[in-house]
């Protein structure tokens, strides 16, 4: 069968993530959903992004072919069905071609790839990793809960993800964040210094005081003049509109403006 030569960037192993390099060792991998169906055919191609061309182009592997993208390869090519039975999928070290599909589409594709590489050893050093990141998170939110400063900052965090701070005792509100704290630790510990946070937690605060109509659909608008501040677009809230308006330079005096009418 011809071969064609491959503009393609193929995937290279990382320490930190110990993804291995084709043809180095077998590779098994599994659905992402956790759900081991007895048959499972993946999707025949995938739209992805070349690294060398900086392009979106469409990969799909063809066993004999040493490139998966498929305008480098025949168009009556027999495409090979990669079958996932009770949800594993075994590629031997021999499938090179296969492994590199697979691995470039896993790159590509990140958390939304209908598949991962089932690596015992690996989910085993992610939640050491989560354990200790959720320690350390714990420890920062009994920290912070000890000083007037970092309860304030404890405030903003609540506020941000929903937590009624005005309407519950503080001890309510550690309750509540610790539940955070333990599920997305690293998350939390971002929490401190991401500028959304803050400013959603102030835009929330600025909403309760009144400062703002919320009662259009489709914008915000200051409550003092009923000028309109910033459109609402479909699929977001108007805290979330305003919050995004609020953090960008059309619309930075927000922030003042709430900080100074509260």
């Amino acid at each position: 069968m011809a071969r064609r030569a491959s503009t393609r960037v193929a995937s290279q192993p990382s320490q930190e993530s110990n993804v291995p390099q084709a043809g180095t060792r077998d590779i098994r991998f599994k659905l992402s959903s956790g759900h081991r169906p007895a048959h499972y055919k993946l999707p025949t191609s995938f739209v992805i992004l070349d690294k060398g061309t900086k392009k979106q182009r469409t990969a799909r592997y063809v066993r004999g072919y040493n490139t998966y993208w498929k305008d480098e390869q025949p168009d009556d090519v027999v495409r090979t069905p990669i079958d996932f039975l009770d949800g594993d999928l075994l590629v031997t070290k021999d499938e090179v071609g296969m492994q590199e599909y697979m691995l470039a589409v896993l790159d590509a594709l990140g958390d939304s790839c209908p598949f991962k590489i089932d690596d015992p050893e690996s989910e085993s050093r992610a939640k050491n990793r989560l354990r200790k990141s959720s320690v350390q998170a714990q420890a920062m939110l009994y920290d912070k809960s000890e000083t007037e400063e970092g309860k304030e900052a404890l405030s903003i965090i609540a506020r941000y993800h929903g937590i009624e701070v005005d309407a519950i005792d503080f001890e309510s509100v550690v309750d509540a964040l610790s539940s955070i704290a333990e599920s997305d630790p690293d998350g939390f510990i971002n929490s401190f210094d991401n500028p959304s946070v803050r400013m959603k937690s102030l835009v929330i605060q600025g909403v309760n005081a009144g400062l703002f109509l919320l009662d259009d659909d489709t914008v915000v608008k200051d409550a003092s003049t009923s000028r309109v501040l910033c459109p609402v677009p479909i699929g977001k809230t108007h805290v979330d509109a305003l919050t995004q308006f609020a953090l960008s330079e059309e619309g930075k005096a927000v922030g003042e403006y709430i900080e100074n009418n509260l």
